[in-house]
């Protein structure tokens, strides 16, 4: 049976000094059944997969190969309403990499309804450049360029690029640069589903039925102030990332490296279940902007 829930709770405001916090919208989606008969958009190598899940069905972004790229747009549940926040919970699964590093990661973004990725899918344009001395343009493990993309990123590729998880707002990432996994210290590759301080979720090769699920958690306050959760542990909490309320759409990216940049290449899988995303609507007139 499909398991697909698309809900739209409207309420009133109370009180006139302080706004009231309601629900906007909530998915919640375990995959069971085909995404792209649901209103869900996949693109590049994205693929849905009937078995193997955490539980049931499953979506991969890119398998362990080099040069790929994919990615998912979800369905306009909140039906084009402004939103004050939000609280985003799925499991991942990330690694069994074929190549001597894996690579390059995946983001999750909150983007306008004309965003070019929202047009133009995993092949772009309309992702983020690294910050290699020659840029490399149109990164899905790097975010979108317009909007709020966070995403974790398993490939340096020199400059301001960090191995760990990152913001972006509109094409400009936080002075701070990022958020280092491990804090300090060497990056930890395809490190156990247990150890927190590895992105991956299992060993390098063999497939990945030896990597395990792992999950994601992030939360946008009202006052725009983001908590991020990776397997269970804070990345960062109330981080003012000076994030508006503002309509738009949900779409996640992915890509492996491309030999031609560095000559090696480098893979993983990047896959997802159980994707849970409530808003939480604006309780009065807000007037906004996107840049980028």
């Amino acid at each position: 049976m499909r398991k697909i829930l698309i809900t739209t709770i409207v309420t009133l405001s109370v009180g006139l000094l302080a706004p009231a916090l309601v629900n906007a919208g909530t998915i919640l989606c375990d995959f069971t059944a085909d995404p792209s008969a649901n209103g869900f958009t996949l693109s590049g190598s994205a693929v849905w997969k009937a078995t193997g899940g955490n539980t049931g069905g499953w979506v991969q972004l890119t398998d362990a190969i080099d040069d790929q790229a994919g990615s998912i747009l979800l369905p306009d549940f909140d039906t084009g309403k402004i939103i004050s926040g939000f609280t985003v919970s799925m499991d991942v699964r990330v690694g069994a990499g074929t190549d001597t590093k894996p690579a390059e990661g995946w983001s999750i973004n909150f983007v306008p309804a004309t965003a070019d990725v929202v047009a133009n899918g995993a092949a772009g344009p309309g992702w983020a450049s690294d910050f290699a001395s020659t840029p490399n343009v149109n990164q899905p493990s790097r975010g979108s360029t317009q909007g709020l993309g966070v995403y974790s990123l398993n490939c340096d590729h020199g400059g301001a690029d960090i191995v760990g998880f990152n913001v972006r707002y509109n094409q400009v990432q936080f002075a701070l640069g990022g958020f280092h996994v491990p804090p300090t210290g060497a990056p930890v590759y395809d490190g156990a589903c247990t150890d927190t301080t590895s992105l991956q979720t299992g060993p390098t090769g063999g497939g990945d039925t030896n990597l395990c699920w792992a999950k994601f958690t992030m939360t946008m306050h009202d006052a725009g102030l983001l908590d991020i959760y990776w397997k269970g542990v804070p990345v960062v909490t109330n981080f003012n990332t000076g994030w508006t309320p503002q309509a738009g759409r949900w779409i996640l990216g992915a890509q492996t490296s491309d030999p031609s940049f560095n000559g090696v290449g480098g893979n993983e899988v990047h896959e997802f279940d159980n994707i849970s995303i409530t808003t939480t609507a604006a309780s009065k007139p807000v007037i906004i902007s996107f840049n980028g």
